[in-house]
């Protein structure tokens, strides 16, 4: 094929990727790479088929020709970062995503990403820089609040936890799992009350819950549910006031036994000495 048979033939190809017939672009991105092997487009787009049909390993072989044949693009470079991210490689993928930041300093999609890639490896700190990062560039992105949030709740901030997801319910009001994880960061303060925590909760189900021809909860069971509800919140309030009491009292409790081991050896030596 000529270059102008190819370009046709890859703007057929990626229209059929868009629209989500990935298996026919594939099919000819491939029969463009047999007249043309290096073509990066072709390259790219067929890893980037290769990843969302869990096929990392080859994804990473074809955008990394891509790369070695066009290193000056910063999409290529975030694509490969998610394909080795898709096959647990850490490393590789943060070094692609600081490349592709190189290239496009002020992409906050790459900040989000490079954070998504933290958070997944419980790496917190530089998860948090790398969204806060992203939400000055652009503090109008839902999915980095919500993303935030959690990490917030598994860091303990539970107050930053709800902020987090209040800021995402706000971008996206209709959002069901926005909300969802608004409430479920509710489940954990202790700065709201058990009756405000249940009317939030009920108010989601009468909204998203699948219509009945009852109402979603019988108001006149209400007071038993919240005297579970409290319950629950009871149970979830001891369980971190408990940890937080076997976390200060552990390390005293191991210095008080240390002390009394030194003790016994002192005393044993004063006998044995005697």
């Amino acid at each position: 094929m000529n270059k102008s048979a190819i370009q046709t033939e890859l703007t057929h190809a990626i229209r059929c990727h868009e629209s989500g017939n990935v298996h026919q672009a594939d099919k000819i991105y491939q029969h463009i790479l047999v007249s043309d092997p290096d073509n990066v487009d072709a390259l790219h787009y067929s890893g980037v088929i290769a990843m969302q049909t869990g096929n990392p390993k080859a994804a990473i072989q074809l955008i990394g020709r891509a790369i070695a044949l066009c290193p000056d693009r910063s999409v290529i470079h975030s694509n490969l970062a998610l394909a080795y991210k898709e096959n647990d490689q850490f490393q590789p993928a943060l070094n692609h995503y600081k490349q592709a930041l190189t290239l496009n300093p002020n992409n906050p999609v790459i900040y989000f990403n490079i954070g998504a890639l933290c958070q997944s490896y419980n790496q917190f700190e530089d998860a948090r820089a790398a969204y806060e990062h992203s939400l000055r560039l652009n503090p109008n992105q839902d999915l980095v609040h919500h993303n935030l949030g959690n990490l917030f709740l598994k860091q303990g901030d539970v107050r930053a936890a709800i902020q987090s997801a209040q800021n995402a319910m706000q971008l996206s009001p209709e959002d069901p799992k926005l909300q969802s994880n608004y409430l479920f960061s509710l489940n954990y303060s202790i700065d709201h009350s058990p009756e405000m925590i249940l009317d939030e909760h009920l108010k989601w189900g009468q909204k998203y819950a699948p219509v009945h021809k009852q109402p979603f909860i019988d108001l006149k069971n209400k007071k038993y549910v919240l005297d579970m509800f409290r319950l629950i919140f009871g149970v979830i309030l001891w369980q971190h006031l408990w940890m937080l009491f076997c976390v200060i009292m552990i390390p005293v409790v191991l210095i008080f036994t240390v002390i009394q081991m030194s003790s016994v050896r002192i005393m044993l030596q004063i006998v044995l000495n005697s």
